[in-house]
This record gives C-alpha cells, structure tokens and sequence, in this order.
C-alpha cells in the first residue's frame, strides 16, 4: 500500500500537463466541450483505499491508550491512511488557495461595504496582511491568490505602511497569468508529490498572486439573471482545477480552499438553496455584516435570483453559472483536483460548502476527500453540513470570515493525527521493550 503503486512519477506527469496545456491553448473550446473535459476529469476520482483505511484502524486500536482516546484525531488518521494509502504518510507542506472575483448581486445595495475593499483586501492579501494569507503563513502553509474578476488593477510594488507594532508588507502584485495558466489538467494519475511527504520543497512562507481573468468586471447580478455564461462558469472551474493541480506538482499535501469578493454569502446561499432544497431564508445569513431590514432585502434577493434563473440542481454547471459566482466555480475545480489527486481538501466555510456540493453533483465520490475544518458562524452552515453529509465539522470557533481561514486551522491537527499513525507506541512495542512487565500475567 504504498503511494508509488499504478502511479507515474511527478516528472511524467509534469511532461504531460505541459503537453495537454499547450494543446489546450491552440483550441478555443465551446462550453460544450470544457464540460465534457470536466465530466471525464471528474470520472478519475475513485473510492479512498480500503485496505489502508483497515491497517490505520486496527493501528490506532493497537496504540497504548484506552479504545477511541484520542478522539477525532483517531478518525482523521484512519481517513488520511485511506486518502493516501498508506500508514506512514506526512503532511508537511500545506497550501491555501484564495479565488477572487466580485459578484454583480452588490448593485441590490443591501451590503455594508464599499466595493472596492474587495479588491484592497486582495491587494492586502498578497501582501501577507489579509486573514488567510496570515494564517497559512503562521502555520507554515504556503498561499496562492487568484483573481478571476475583480474590478480595479492592483499597484505592484507599493510598500502597505506598517502600523503600531505590526510591520510593513510589500504588495507583491497579480502577475497576469503566471504560474499555472495554460497547464491544462495533469492527465497522468498520480501528479502529486510521494505520499511519505517532502515533494518539491514548498518555501513555508510563500505567497503568489495571478490574475486568470475570466470576468474582469466581475459576475452579473443574478437578481435579474445569469452570474456567468456556461462557458465563464466552466473556465473558472477550469481556472481552479490547474492551480489546485501546480500545487500539488509543488509538493503541497493538503490543500484548503477560500474566496475574496463582496456579495459571494447572497451566492452561495442561492447555490446550497437549489442543491439541498432549503428556503432561503433559513439559509441566509448575515455575510459581512448585513442586519434587520438590509438583511431582508439580502434573503429577497436570492429568492429572486431563483426565480428569475431556474436553476436546477440536476444542472451543477447551470447552478455555478446562474447563481453562483467566479470563486465558487473555482473552488469547486479545486475540490475535484483533490480528489482525482488524492490529496485531502480542507473544508472552509459557508462559501466552501456551495462548492463542495457543485463538487459532489459532479462527481459524488469527490466527498471521501474532503474534511469539514470548521463549522462557519453563518446561519445556513448547520443545516448545509448536515445536507451534505460528511463527518462533523472539527472546530467550532464562530468564524466567518472565508479566505481558507479556518481551513487551515486544521493543518496541525492532520500533523497530529499523522504522527499518531507514524510514531506512537503500540502494545507490540511495550511487549518488545518490556518483556518482564508485558503482557501482565
């Protein structure tokens, strides 16, 4: 059971993605055919491995401590076991990737927020000051920020003045199309680093920024129709698996998943409204602050927005276009990447719970990859967790902030639950160390 087994190396998979990517980029491709492309991508992701998942069982049972003491870490070692297959598995280099793009529902008016702080906390983000690029980096996590639609360019270069004790970033600035534009999916199964971890020596600290703009003014306001054609909403999907996969060719061995961009709470209610057939007013919360009667108008505009678009949830990619928006078609690319490489996904928030259910609709397998982090202080995330049916959240910390935030506060509990598995003492050792003493008479 180890991670080499029916797998090709890194650098032919590599060869291949660049081979695909450039084939990719000769054609101008229909919706049509990037669903089709998705659809076949998505028929990768297989079952976890069982095998795996029993010898991490019986494993865990066997560690000096009383049956089912170490609680949940117990369970993540025994589903990572299955995710990687194999016991003696690392996750050591970590990645939290960041889709930005504004959603045209702001025009309903209901927010609390200019406009434009979407693009600053981007802008703050590349510079290591935004939330969830703090957070990774404090957990040793690498981050990757993607603008796929926000209004207003970004000034590369500029120095954010330091405040009272806290130090200066420098804006790295959004690259047009760096990195992993035009990769094209890594065909060859098996893309990601050894499962025993190491891989290509993720710097602990890094944080890239690339504009893959598919919509440079953002979505349209779906109160009176679509967010996105089919064709963007397939591109933005497309746009999250390729920089999901160049992570994981990086060496990354967990990846968590958040967004940027003001309105994208009226979204994704509206995507979990259609996905598990709740109201949407007991799916609606407050976002970034939206209260009292503003709040109303936030819950008559996702009732609206159905309306007005029909979506179905037989229809995933008609979902993420009509009522979704950029950063949620991109996560959901991200979550399929995941599965198809067999890395886990750390599930953030609210937001990440619409992609994990596009995600599902496309491939329903894609669920065994993903680990709720946190359960999100927003007012639909109970009853969306419970609707999608994976284990529990880990965390309860009232968060709702988005960015991969509590996303990556799991990272050190998979660290913990990993050298469980590796490094623990088992009843065996206790025999062979201390055979006068062990088993008692």
């Amino acid at each position: 059971m180890t991670a080499g087994e029916g797998r090709a190396t890194e650098a032919e998979s590599g060869a291949a993605a660049e081979t695909e990517g450039r084939a990719m980029a000769e054609t101008v491709e229909s919706a049509a055919e990037i669903e089709a492309e998705i659809a076949a991508y998505a028929g990768r992701i297989q079952t976890r491995d069982r095998r795996a998942e029993g010898a991490a069982r019986a494993l865990v049972d066997n560690l000096v401590k009383p049956t089912g003491s170490l609680g949940v870490l117990e369970e993540l070692a025994v589903m990572l076991a299955g995710i990687f297959g194999r016991l003696d598995y690392r996750i050591e280099d970590k990645a939290n990737i960041i889709f930005c793009g504004d959603n045209g529902v702001f025009e309903e008016g209901y927010g609390k927020y200019p406009r434009q702080i979407s693009r600053l906390v981007a802008e703050i983000m590349a510079a290591g000051k935004g939330g969830g690029s703090l957070l990774a980096r404090t957990l040793g996590a690498r981050t990757r920020i993607v603008n796929l639609g926000l209004r207003g360019r970004y000034r590369e270069g500029e120095t954010i003045p330091a405040a009272a004790g806290r130090g200066a970033g420098s804006v790295a600035g959004f690259r047009a199309g760096d990195g992993a534009e035009g990769a094209g999916f890594a065909a060859v199964e098996g893309a990601g680093p050894d499962a025993a971890g190491g891989g290509a020596g993720l710097a602990a600290a890094d944080i890239t920024a690339t504009e893959r703009l598919v919509c440079p003014a953002g979505t349209g306001n779906i109160t009176v129709g679509p967010a996105l054609t089919r064709q963007q909403a397939c591109q933005a999907l497309r746009i999250g698996i390729e920089e999901t996969e160049a992570l994981i060719r990086q060496g990354a061995r967990v990846i968590a998943a958040g967004e940027i961009g003001l309105g994208n709470t009226t979204t994704a209610a509206a995507v979990l409204a259609v996905f598990t057939g709740l109201p949407p007013a007991d799916l609606t919360g407050m976002g970034s602050g939206t209260t009292g009667p503003a709040l109303e108008r936030k819950i008559a505009a996702v009732e609206r927005a159905l309306a007005v678009n029909r979506p179905a949830a037989a229809d995933p990619i008609g979902v993420l276009a009509k009522v979704g928006g950029l950063d949620i078609a991109a996560m959901t690319g991200a979550y399929l990447a995941c599965g198809v490489h067999r890395v886990p996904a750390a599930l953030d928030g609210f937001i990440a719970q619409a992609a994990a259910f596009g995600a599902a609709a496309l491939r329903p397998l894609v669920k065994e990859y993903m680990i709720p982090a946190h359960i999100s202080g927003e007012k639909g995330a109970p009853l969306a967790a419970a609707a999608l049916g994976l284990r529990p959240p880990v965390l309860r910390l009232d968060m709702r902030l988005g960015e991969g935030t509590g996303a990556c506060l799991l990272f050190p509990l998979l660290d913990c639950a990993a050298a469980m598995l590796r490094e623990m003492a088992t009843f065996d050792d206790l025999a062979r160390w201390f055979p006068a003493d062990w088993p008692p008479a």
